[in-house]
């Protein structure tokens, strides 16, 4: 019985219908891990968004904030406006990791709620740290830095400032008005946490400012106000820092909705320092190692705050509507 083989043409046929294949499938495939990379980012958004709801309830109303300070044990030194929520921070993480003071020692001139506000939702949940739900899943330098949480040196990035414990910090950051009140009240500029000047991950916070859940009945648009955003969005090409117009990174609104949105989309914010200007909230970017790096390929570059900054704070509106004339009128 004669055996037939293929000739060389046929194969070269086959391995260009299979390449071509590959061609068409391989797109398909990476937008659909994507999509899904992405769905998962939405679901951890919002299980946190629905626990600070719940935490609010249960704290006479309040946005999550650091509390319990007359029940931190010990004197430590705590020196400006922080009304030792760094202090509070810090006893978060080691309780709810059974680490001792060695292994995450106290922190001053740290302001927590810029990154650290989810710590407040793991204490009042109870739950274990570090937790995989603050993080975006594509955020592998979190990531990297949960994983070598006790010696953050054979990290594969070590950020500025390492004596910050980086390792629980979170992908998702909550807007500013959610913890300094007077970002929502008229006449009170001197008292407001600034955007940074000069770094972009330095807040101006003045002397008197106290530092505290702002209430959450004082959200005037709950379905138009960003409670809690991803600095990064990741979906992108490339990856961008959130305050370029053309990011769109993963958000939760005050009434409990998630969706990622343009921040060219959101009124372009105001600066709280400078309200009767009518001057939006610009400042430096200036990345570190494990942010996107800026889109003019720069060291830095001058961004817009957008919804991170909005004027009014909770009672303003970030999408959907125009912005509070707060202190201009």
């Amino acid at each position: 019985m004669k055996k037939h083989a293929f000739t060389l043409i046929e194969l070269l046929v086959v391995i260009a219908i299979i390449a071509l294949l590959i061609g068409i499938l391989l797109p398909a495939l990476g937008a659909a891990r994507q999509s899904a990379r992405q769905s998962t980012d939405l679901s951890r958004v919002k299980q946190i968004a629905t626990a600070s709801n719940t935490f609010a309830i249960d704290n006479d109303g309040k946005n999550p904030h650091f509390v319990g300070a007359k029940h931190v044990s010990g004197p430590r030194l705590n020196p400006g406006p922080q009304i030792y929520s760094n202090i509070i921070a810090i006893d978060i993480i080691r309780k709810l990791t059974g680490a001792t003071a060695a292994e995450v020692p106290d922190v001053q001139r740290w302001i927590p709620q810029v990154l650290y506000t989810h710590l407040t939702i793991q204490q009042y949940l109870e739950k274990k740290l570090p937790s995989e739900i603050v993080l975006s899943v594509s955020d592998r330098v979190h990531r990297n830095w949960q994983e070598n949480w006790r010696d953050l040196t054979k990290a594969d990035i070590i950020p500025r400032r390492p004596q910050f414990p980086w390792a629980f910090s979170s992908s998702f950051q909550f807007v500013p008005a959610s913890y300094d009140p007077y970002q929502s009240q008229p006449g009170a500029a001197t008292l407001r946490i600034a955007p940074p000047s000069i770094e972009h991950n330095l807040y101006l916070v003045p002397e008197k400012n106290k530092i505290n859940g702002a209430r959450f009945a004082d959200v005037k648009f709950p379905a138009q106000k960003v409670w809690i955003h991803d600095s990064a969005s990741w979906y992108t090409s490339p990856v961008l820092y959130y305050a370029y117009p053309e990011a769109k990174a993963t958000m939760a609104f005050f009434d409990g909705s998630v969706a990622s949105r343009l921040s060219s989309d959101s009124n372009p914010g105001w600066n709280p320092a400078s309200p009767y200007s009518g001057f939006t909230s610009r400042f430096n970017y200036d990345p570190d190692k494990w942010e996107p790096p800026t889109r003019n390929g720069r060291s830095s570059e001058i961004v817009d705050g957008w919804y991170r900054w909005t004027r009014g704070g909770l009672t303003g509106v970030d999408y959907g509507g125009e912005e509070s004339k707060m202190d201009l009128q």
